[in-house]
């Protein structure tokens, strides 16, 4: 969401909550794509993993995250890009887990697709995130399914440019 936010000029995450759009496809990633695979994942071990109880949760992380009173600066939100892109962390990590719940995470790859615009790196989108990504590709084929998605991410978001 912070980089989304940060590719529409906001300066606070609280100005994200201005912007429907946005707030929309925020609340659809926590609740069809990482919330449906932890739901998915651990289902019975506590109220959270049901879909009313992620439901209130993403509901109340979003009014959290952008609360006016934190004054969050967006800056501070995206900052350490390239942790947030590696193989088990913030972006990918979640699209992983989506993935191996049989969830395709569309809306988390705009937001891994907004994520690498802001690394200077001159090198291609596949490139620059195995650079990101050591580790083994487990399972055989999931890098190359994440940089399809990211990359077809990256293609949206031009196309909105225009």
């Amino acid at each position: 969401m912070g980089y989304l936010a940060a590719r529409k000029g906001c300066r606070f995450m609280s100005e994200a909550a201005d912007d429907a759009a946005l707030m929309k496809l925020a609340r659809e990633a926590f609740l069809e794509e990482s919330g449906a695979a932890l739901i998915a994942r651990y289902q019975g071990l506590d109220p959270l993993f049901t879909p009313a109880g992620y439901q209130a949760y993403a509901d109340d992380l979003l009014e959290r995250m952008t609360n006016p009173y934190l004054r969050d600066r967006i800056e501070r939100v995206i900052r350490d890009t390239p942790r947030k892109l590696s193989w088990d962390d913030r972006l990918i990590g979640t699209m992983r887990l989506t993935l191996d719940a049989g969830v395709i995470p569309r809306r988390f790859a705009l937001g891994a697709a907004a994520a690498l615009e802001t690394l200077a790196t001159p090198r291609g989108t596949a490139d620059a995130l195995h650079a990101l990504w050591p580790a083994p590709d487990q399972p055989p084929g999931r890098k190359a399914q994440l940089i399809q998605l990211i990359t077809e991410a990256q293609t949206k978001l031009k196309s909105k440019e225009s």
